[in-house]
């Protein structure tokens, strides 16, 4: 497992072995039809801040559009589970694309598809942005409310 820690600052227990954490986060990213690379996978823990700024504004209307709402992590640390995206339109078999997912115990708290390019992007993981991810997805491995 490569553990690093990041610049940027539920209620069932859950095996947190890392590996069950890349599955369950491999698994979340399946559902809307993202393959991953396995052998990518890294997990990180991230601080998000108390106080927003304009970027982490930004990021959680991205969030929110989603179904997730990062505000009420402010202050936390939540484990980033990123793997690269094999299948994303256009950048097929390419190690540009990644998805990250953002994890609070057994909840997921957010997630995203980045492009590492220096013209780079940030997308949701809904293909195309449409539906919101409905509650009982949220919590991964899991088909229940919280």
């Amino acid at each position: 497992m490569l553990l690093l820690i990041s610049v940027f600052g539920g209620s069932a227990a859950v095996d947190a072995r890392p590996d069950a954490r890349a599955e369950a986060a491999s698994r979340f990213l399946a559902q809307y039809g993202w393959e991953v690379d396995a052998s990518s996978c890294e997990i990180t823990e991230v601080r998000i801040p108390p106080v927003f700024g304009a970027v982490y504004e930004s990021y959680n209307e991205l969030q929110r559009s989603q179904g997730f709402d990062l505000s009420a992590y402010r202050g936390k640390t939540l484990q980033r589970v990123t793997f690269s995206v094999i299948n994303f339109p256009g950048y097929e078999n390419s190690s540009l694309i990644r998805g990250n997912v953002f994890l609070d115990g057994d909840r997921v708290a957010a997630a995203d598809l980045c492009s590492v390019e220096a013209d780079g992007f940030i997308c949701g993981v809904v293909p195309g942005g449409a539906a919101p991810i409905p509650e009982q997805q949220n919590t991964y491995g899991k088909n229940q409310t919280g």
